[in-house]
């Protein structure tokens, strides 16, 4: 193709049937008229299915059913990466050797043990999942008239705080004040509240529906797309000071000044509004209630998958044993830090629990 160019996309778990998304083409042919490529559409679009294991782990073993049938598949986009260390593990069960690596975790039959043999405690998945069942006294959700109350009283002490405004970034507290059960990610999404006016969700262009499902109180949407700057949007809709949230990262706080505003310590505010709880939340927090119902019988029928930590990871270091690095390795996961970097050093988390809050 000496005058095509192929730009990838991404991939997302779905139903092998389930129709494509336009909103994904339409990002990456905005991506890379971005960068100047000298490419014109019509563009050709393409989506296929992709089988995965569920556990994510290859099928490497020999078929119980036919001696001489051996098998090594579903690497999980890792296919020529962990080609070469797979042919040497197949090669040897082959030749009656044994392996570097135990092949018993890749084995295929681990999969009709899990379904038809496994069992724990005496107890099995179906007997576990049906003892799931509704809640006897559901609490009730958080109000509408009292999420405004807690805007209300928030624009208060925001003006008697000598400020303009207030950015309540994602956590804890922008579910607390707008329902809004999002973590903060690399990407700005925020709750704006001035003390005259209606609250602003700054957000990126493509999680709009995602938010329009989530919030749940009335406020106006201003969105950004990934070359624009979602720090001049709040900029420019606000007159004065500003106050930030202290959970909200030091390098969105640093942007956030490098636009010029006046910028506020905004944890008085968040902590006096979240720290005195209405009758309705420890309701909400109380055992038997949200994914506290739920836990014990899922986790007695699905316990912590073991098999990831002790057994998936001698496979992907035998790519890098002996005296080169045959490819490289995606690792499922991520390290979390302790604590969050905040715009305000040296400061305690916001009052009134954790991401779990109300």
């Amino acid at each position: 193709m000496p005058t095509a160019c192929r730009r990838p996309a991404s991939s997302s778990l779905g139903d092998p049937d389930a129709p494509p998304d336009p909103r994904k083409w339409a990002r990456l042919e905005h991506h890379v008229r971005t960068l100047g490529l000298p490419i014109e559409g019509p563009f050709e679009r393409w989506m296929g299915a992709r089988p995965t294991l569920p556990d994510y782990l290859p099928a490497i073993g020999r078929s119980t059913r036919r001696a001489n049938l051996a098998y090594a598949f579903g690497h999980q986009h890792l296919g020529l990466t962990l080609a070469p260390v797979t042919a040497t593990l197949v090669a040897a069960m082959l030749a009656g050797n044994t392996p570097a690596v135990s092949l018993a975790p890749f084995d295929l039959d681990r999969f009709a043990k899990r379904t038809s043999r496994m069992t724990i405690g005496g107890s099995s998945i179906a007997d576990e999942l049906a003892t799931i069942g509704p809640w006897a006294t559901p609490a009730p959700r958080i109000a509408l008239a009292e999420r405004m109350a807690r805007l209300d009283k928030a624009r208060a002490l925001v003006e008697a705080a000598g400020a303009d405004a207030l950015l309540i970034g994602a956590g804890a507290s922008l579910r607390y004040f707008a329902g809004i059960p999002w973590g903060a990610t690399e990407r700005l999404v925020a709750l704006l509240l001035p003390v005259k006016g209606q609250p602003i969700l700054i957000c990126p262009r493509f999680e709009q529906g995602s938010l329009e499902a989530a919030v749940e109180i009335e406020a106006e949407l201003r969105l950004w797309e990934e070359d624009e700057s979602p720090y001049a949007l709040v900029a420019d809709a606000v007159r004065g000071r500003l106050l930030l949230d202290p959970q909200l990262p030091y390098g969105m706080a640093s942007a956030l000044a490098a636009t010029g505003l006046e910028l506020g310590d905004g944890a008085g505010v968040i902590d006096a509004c979240r720290m005195i709880k209405s009758p309705a939340e420890p309701r909400l927090a109380a055992p038997g209630q949200g994914d506290d119902a739920r836990r014990p019988a899922s986790r007695r029928a699905y316990p912590p998958p073991r098999h990831r930590r002790e057994h998936g990871n001698p496979l992907h270091r035998r790519c890098a044993s002996r005296d080169r690095v045959v490819g490289f390795v995606f690792l499922r996961g991520a390290v979390r830090p302790r604590d969050r970097l905040s715009a305000w050093p040296a400061r305690r988390p916001a009052a009134g629990g954790g991401p779990d809050s109300c």
